[in-house]
């Protein structure tokens, strides 16, 4: 009886002894806050909520408490958020869980809560010098960052500043504004930072929805629509981050110059991924990369338009991008799908379809480009001058294997290239046309260019599916392998070289033509032309017709 009575005496104590250090940590695990709660109020259980955020903050800092949660409903300068102009809440704390959106009694989440600064205060929240602070269920609104206080003209909604492996997550931004960088958002010299928001309807000098700087890390996902800015990234603007990726719906944004949609500066290894559409600006419709490097684009992006280059996309400087997706009918004065500028061992691997340039470049413009590779399909475009499909100009070393289908122009129908060297064309050329010359090809003084394996068939145009034409000489053309193929009956030819017939070095060895009874296999502006019905005169060496110092082994099928 002794025995039992001492063990049931141990088990009292342990079972009080465990009662009394379980529940004390059970009664300070958050902090409250109420639109209709009392600064007075303890805020540790959910009949005591606070009004005040930076006073909910205060009282979780003094009590180790990491969780605040926010009931739903509307937090406002001088009733919730603080009045002084600045900021309505700073956070400076690292672990703090801020978590918006619950019901009134604290037992469920039934909406967000709205962070709304009336257009009085400089950023609704700012956050600086935190590690793994989290921000969920909010609606951040009326920020304005008017810039009439020392650094206050980025982040209208929130500026963030140094901060590491926080989220933010079902956040939503909308009507901020910012004098200078991010409307919505503003970021800076943090790492490893995931953003789940959208942004809408914001105003930034750079960055209409957000704009981050020196980021590493970054994860951004969410809506972008109809956000604005003066100059470049209408919807998100990226400078020199790393390592981070981007995707989402990008709608109807808009800035004065460039990137309507998204905007990358001096960026390395961003992948890119989602829909661009109906976004406008002067360059790089959708997408814009400047100086950028190493970089993944996987999107589809249509409906974009600029003023000058790049409706769907404008990428210029930089090296090794991959660009990949589906761009459709999109618009520019020249690159109606995709426009390139300067050297870049860049790879553009897409499906580019119904794009038009008033000028040059329906589907692809590229400008002084070098070791760029065309892969994919380039279909349906329009250019109002030359390249319907593809226009590459005093660009170097570039290989493009490409479906080019049913695209249009008035010189080259399929592809026109000017005044570019050590190039390598081996494509599919199908069914283009051409108002006045090179219904599927065009090449004017060109230097070192290898056409080999394309098979051309069924271009239409008033001279020949190739047009080799030049005011210099086109030096160093070789020839291989290529098939022409035509319906009976059209007059064209299947290549046809005008202007200066002074030519060195040319090769033209294993061609096979297919159709051509009344038309001829190459003619020239001289006259001297190669019957359909004899290509005898194709495989004699030094022939004036075509002047190639190598030919052998072409051949003609009699229809």
């Amino acid at each position: 009886m002794k025995t039992t009575y001492l063990v049931l005496s141990v088990l009292t104590i342990v079972v009080a002894s465990s009662t009394s250090t379980f529940s004390s940590p059970l009664q300070k695990t958050a902090v409250y806050v109420s639109p209709d709660g009392n600064d007075a109020n303890s805020g540790i259980s959910p009949e005591t909520p606070l009004l005040n955020l930076q006073q909910a903050l205060e009282t979780a800092k003094s009590n180790k408490i990491f969780l605040i949660l926010a009931e739903s409903g509307e937090y406002a300068p001088g009733k919730g958020l603080s009045s002084d102009g600045d900021y309505g809440v700073r956070i400076e704390a690292s672990g703090i869980r801020l978590v918006g959106g619950w019901d009134k009694a604290f037992v469920g989440q039934d909406g967000t809560s709205r962070l709304d600064g009336k257009n009085g205060l400089a950023h609704v929240l700012f956050i600086t010098n935190s590690d793994h602070f989290t921000l969920q269920n909010f609606t951040i609104s009326g920020g304005n960052a008017d810039g009439k206080e020392t650094n206050t003209m980025c982040g209208g909604g929130i500026s963030a500043i140094d901060i590491r492996d926080s989220l933010f997550s079902n956040i939503r931004f909308e009507n901020c504004l910012a004098h200078f960088l991010g409307g919505g958002l503003f970021m800076e010299s943090g790492s490893n930072n995931r953003v789940y928001a959208d942004f809408v309807s914001n105003a930034g000098y750079f960055g209409g929805g957000a704009d981050f700087r020196y980021e590493s890390g970054l994860v951004v996902e969410g809506d972008f629509t109809a956000n604005t800015n003066a100059f470049d990234g209408g919807g998100l603007y990226l400078y020199q981050c790393s390592n981070g990726t981007i995707s989402g719906r990008f709608t109807d944004n808009r800035t004065r110059w460039t990137g309507a949609g998204l905007a990358l500066c001096r960026c390395n290894a961003i992948s890119v991924g989602g829909c661009f559409s109906g976004n406008r600006s002067e360059n790089g419709g959708g997408i814009y990369l400047d100086m950028s490097s190493s970089c993944n684009v996987n999107a589809v992006v249509t409906n974009n338009s600029v003023k000058m280059a790049g409706g769907g996309l404008s990428m210029e400087s930089g090296n090794s991008n991959v660009i990949r997706g589906y761009f459709s009918d999109n618009r520019a004065n020249i690159g109606g799908g995709i426009h390139v500028r300067w050297p870049g061992a860049h790879t553009v691997d897409s499906t580019v379809v119904s794009n038009v340039a008033n000028f040059r470049g329906g589907g692809v413009m590229v400008e002084k480009g070098r070791g760029l590779s065309l892969l994919g399909e380039v279909s349906g475009n329009t250019a109002g001058l030359q390249g319907g499909g593809v226009c590459i100009t005093a660009s170097a070393s570039n290989r493009l294997t490409v479906l080019l289908r049913y695209n249009s122009a008035d010189n080259g129908g399929g592809l026109f290239m000017q005044s570019s060297s050590n190039d390598s064309v081996s494509c599919h050329v199908l069914s283009n046309r051409a108002g006045k010359g090179g219904s599927g090809i065009t090449v004017q003084n060109g230097r070192d260019f290898i056409l080999s394996g394309c098979f051309f068939d069924r271009n239409m145009g008033t001279n020949a599916q190739l047009r080799l034409t030049s005011s210099t000489g086109n030096t160093g053309f070789m020839l291989v392998s290529n098939r022409f193929v035509t319906d009976d009956g059209d007059p064209s030819a299947a290549i046809f070289e005008d202007g200066n017939t002074d030519l060195t070095g040319r090769t033209m060895v294993g061609n096979r033509f297919s159709g051509y009874r009344n038309g001829e296999l190459y003619r020239n502006q001289n006259g001297k032309t190669v019957p359909g019905v004899d290509v005898r005169l194709l495989n004699q060496p030094g022939e004036p017709a075509h002047i190639a110092s190598k030919a052998e082994g072409n051949v003609a099928d009699r229809p």
